[in-house]
């Protein structure tokens, strides 16, 4: 099963406050993570997101798109990063959530990725 961990964490107010090394030292615990994910056979993508200032939301006004400026929910935790692992079931995804460095500084959502019903035979 394909699962999804959605790191949230406070940009302001965490990884603006570090030091050159301190966030040097926290790059290093993603990458440690990432590399046991990979080690385990697990890890399917990783990638980290640019900050959430950047990011641009588009709806529909009326009959023509209207695009917006910022991340689409205003919360003091914003999307910075996602895994997509397989594992065997919800109980191992949340194993690895835990180990997630995210959890020292913010919040790691879990989703399973859904998956087509299987053609009938």
């Amino acid at each position: 099963m394909r699962y999804i961990l959605l790191l949230y964490q406070d940009e302001t107010g965490f990884w603006f406050r570090l030091s050159d090394a301190e966030r040097a030292a926290e790059g290093a615990r993603y990458e440690a993570f990432a590399r046991a994910l990979g080690e385990a056979g697990q890890l399917v993508a990783a990638e980290r997101f640019e900050p959430y200032y950047t990011a641009r939301t588009v709806r529909r006004a009326g009959d023509r798109p209207a695009v917006g400026e910022g991340a689409y929910a205003d919360t003091p935790e914003q999307l910075g990063g996602a895994f997509i692992i397989e594992v065997a079931d919800e109980e191992e995804a949340l194993a690895w959530a835990a180990r997630c460095p995210t959890i020292g500084h913010g919040v790691v959502e879990i989703r399973r990725l859904w998956q087509p019903p299987a053609a009938p035979p």
